[in-house]
This record gives C-alpha cells, structure tokens and sequence, in this order.
C-alpha cells in the first residue's frame, strides 16, 4: 500500500452537505472520505482523457477509481469556525403538485403562489481562512499499476496538484505539496493520531474528541448511502484537528505514513 499526503490550504473555508439533507443545509465540520475521493477525481480524469462517464449514467465517475484510492482520511491543522448565514433558496422543488383548485386559484397545478416559491434558509458554512489541511490518500498500487499504467504514481501525484476544491464548488483550496510514502500496517494496540476513523475502528482513551456521521457507497443507482459513526480528533468549537490517543479495535488497521498514524476500519 501506498500513500499520498497532500497538504494545501483552503481561500476562505469550506461547505460540505450530509447526504441525507435537502431544505436542511447544515454542513459538516470537516470532508469526509468521499468528499476527499471525489475532489480527486475531477483533476484525474482530466489527466488521463476519461470524463469519468458511467454506463447509462446510473453511477458518479467517482464509482471507478475506488478500486485505486482505498482510504482517504483529513486533518485540519488550522482552526475553523461553524457560522450559519441566511440565503434565498427556490423551494418550488419542495412543493406538491395540487389539483383542479389550485389551477383555478393560481393558474397553476402548484399548491401554492408565487410568492411562496422562494424561502429563506439558513446555511452552514465553515470559516476557516488561509487555513492549512492534510489529506492522506492510501493508494492500491497493484490496481493503480493496471488501471493507470507505470507511471501511475506520477498521475496520481499530479492530480493532487490540481485539486482545486474540496466540498461545493465555492470551496475553492491551493495544494502546496504532494508526497508518496510506503503505508506501513502496524501490529499495536494503542497508538497517538489526529486524522479521523470509524469509531468501530478503535475507541478513543485520552485527548479531545468529537463524532461525525459520515457514509459509505452512495454514488448512484443500486449503491445506497450507508452511514458510518466516526469519531474526529480534537475540539469542536473552534474546529482543529489535535493528537490523541487510540485503542485498535480488531476491526480496525493502523498504518505508519512517515512518522504519523493512521487508523483504517476494516
């Protein structure tokens, strides 16, 4: 196995979705391992000439190269701030289709007026300007080898650099450098690290800690999101990513990537 750390900086902060939200526009206090996967994959298609395009368009691009990209896990370095401001949001979408009444009060088949076709809603976002974020890509390499040649390595490390966000389209980041290491699996039973885990993955003993729900799968037809309970290292108001210290579950893997430790569940 190997791994890609990537360390960059976000312009202003970031916004990222849960999955199960629509009017409800939350956002979680830090990218989750698909988020991370998928801010990849845009600059990787690019690269090798593929749009990333699925059969009958039932699947996101980002469906094919999970074969590749294993494990994704974040740490923000920096701190951020949880704020919520109010934006104008079409809700027409949120709205039921009437009858032979509502045609006739509205001249439409909407159940309600103009009027109401737009609302206020709040909005999550994180503030955290200039701030500086690890991101560890753990990398397949027999499947990277056959799905993008020998020189995947350079591929990969290339579209790294070209990440250009993370989370909504606003969240616009610069990658300041990309390096590669051997992802080193670790027999221990306690072990220090900051990046995030699922929390069947090892139960957290001594530092400050706080849980997210994230998900698996969830990129198309036939593949449902299934939520996952992950426990983030550190403090939650502000948001910043700290050291603690783990217990190794027995479904859970630590790695060594240079001198730090990375726990993946498994």
């Amino acid at each position: 196995m190997k791994a890609l750390k990537v360390l960059g900086r976000f312009h202003w902060g970031y916004w990222i979705r849960g999955v199960e939200v629509s009017k409800l526009q939350y956002s979680l206090r830090v990218p989750p391992p698909t988020t991370l996967v998928g801010a990849i994959s845009y600059p990787l298609f690019k690269i090798i000439g593929d749009e990333g395009e699925t059969l009958s368009g039932l699947y996101s691009p980002v469906k094919k190269i999970l074969d590749v990209i294993r494990h994704a896990v974040f740490s923000l370095n920096d701190y951020g701030m949880y704020l919520e401001d109010i934006n104008v949001y079409i809700l027409l979408h949120f709205q039921q289709l009437g009858g032979k009444e509502e045609f006739e009060r509205y001249g439409t088949y909407r159940r309600y007026a103009m009027k109401y076709r737009t609302g206020a809603v709040k909005t999550g976002k994180i503030y955290a300007p200039n701030a500086e974020f690890t991101i560890i890509y753990f990398i397949d390499e027999k499947v990277a080898l056959k799905e993008l040649g020998s020189d995947w390595d350079s591929i990969l490390t290339k579209a790294c650099y070209e990440i250009s966000r993370i989370g909504s389209k606003e969240s616009i980041v610069s990658i300041n450098k990309v390096l590669i290491y051997d992802a080193i699996e670790s027999k221990v039973e306690e072990v220090e690290t900051k990046y995030y885990f699922p929390l069947y993955a090892a139960i957290p003993v001594l530092g400050n800690w706080f849980f997210e729900k994230f998900w698996k799968g969830g990129f198309g037809k036939d593949d449902l999101a299934r939520s996952i309970e992950y426990v983030i290292p550190g403090i939650l108001d502000p948001i910043h990513s700290e050291l603690i210290k783990v217990k190794v579950s027995d479904k859970g893997v630590t790695y060594t990537v240079g001198d730090e430790a990375v726990i993946i569940g498994v």
